[in-house]
């Protein structure tokens, strides 16, 4: 038996496009990590979580920010909406962190259909709380930017 497979694909492979002085790296549990050379404290972790056809983008955003206050029990939503990068529908939610340094979180999370499977991804850009403002725009581009391609 080998996986993936037809029936049991990997993970969709995708391209986005990051600004100059950003690198893409391996993180536990992950499947990437984009990191700003530039300002070691911002980054952009990539996750992706195979779900079922009859969970939606609302159970996603839910499960993920229990997950996150039992790791952050200082976790707090600032501000959360859903919206379109093009076609796709998108959840968007600020996060703040407390604790000895205090970290803004943006998340982004959609599902994409993927012949038989269906992933939920994730974007999470963290940056120290005064830095939110200029990293703010760079996070939208990465995830607006986002596009499946071909697994060559």
């Amino acid at each position: 038996m080998r996986i993936p497979s037809g029936d049991v694909p990997a993970v969709p492979t995708f391209d986005v496009d990051v600004a100059d002085g950003w690198v893409a790296v391996t993180a536990p549990g992950a499947v990437a990590r984009l990191s700003d050379e530039r300002h070691p404290t911002r980054s952009i972790t990539v996750t992706s979580l195979r779900v079922d056809d009859e969970t939606g983008l609302r159970d996603v955003a839910v499960r993920s920010f229990a997950r996150q206050r039992q790791a952050h029990p200082s976790a707090e939503i600032r501000a959360q909406r859903t919206g379109r990068f093009g076609d796709r529908l998108v959840y968007l939610r600020e996060v703040a962190i407390g604790g000895t340094t205090p970290v803004a979180q943006l998340q982004a999370m959609f599902l994409i259909e993927s012949g038989p499977a269906r992933d939920a991804f994730s974007f999470v850009g963290t940056a120290p709380v005064g830095e939110l403002d200029e990293f703010g725009p760079v996070f939208v581009d990465v995830v607006a930017s986002f596009r499946e391609a071909d697994p060559a």
